[in-house]
C-alpha cells in the first residue's frame, strides 16, 4: 500500500473532537461541561453550570461557554435567536455520543 493511501486511511480513522462553526451545544449540567472541558483541554469546574448554557466556537477559534440568556432574554425565544444568527443548536449528549 502506498504511503499516501496509508495516510488517507489513518486520517479517516482519526476522530478529532471538533465543534464546527455554526453549531451551538446546549448544556444544563456540570457533568456535561466537565466532559466538554476534558475534550477541549480546559479545566473541569472552571465554570459553574447553574442553568442552561451554550457552548460554541468563536472566530478565533476558541471555545466559548455562556448562559443562554446572552442569546435571548427568554429561553423560549432562544431557538428563534439561533435561527436569526444562522446557528444550529444541538443537545450536548447527542453531540458527545457522535464525537466520542
Amino acid at each position: 500500500m502506498s504511503l499516501l493511501k496509508k495516510l488517507k486511511k489513518n486520517q479517516k480513522k482519526k476522530n478529532d473532537t471538533v465543534l464546527k462553526a455554526g453549531i451551538v451545544l446546549l448544556l444544563d449540567s456540570q457533568e456535561q461541561f466537565n466532559k466538554l472541558a476534558l475534550l477541549f483541554g480546559l479545566e473541569e469546574d472552571s465554570i459553574s453550570i447553574d442553568g442552561v448554557y451554550v457552548a460554541y466556537m468563536d472566530d478565533y477559534p476558541a471555545l466559548q461557554v455562556e448562559p443562554i440568556s446572552n442569546f435571548a432574554e427568554d429561553i423560549e425565544n432562544a431557538l428563534e435567536a439561533f435561527e436569526h444568527k444562522n446557528l444550529k443548536p444541538l443537545d450536548f449528549d447527542v453531540w458527545f455520543k457522535r464525537n466520542k
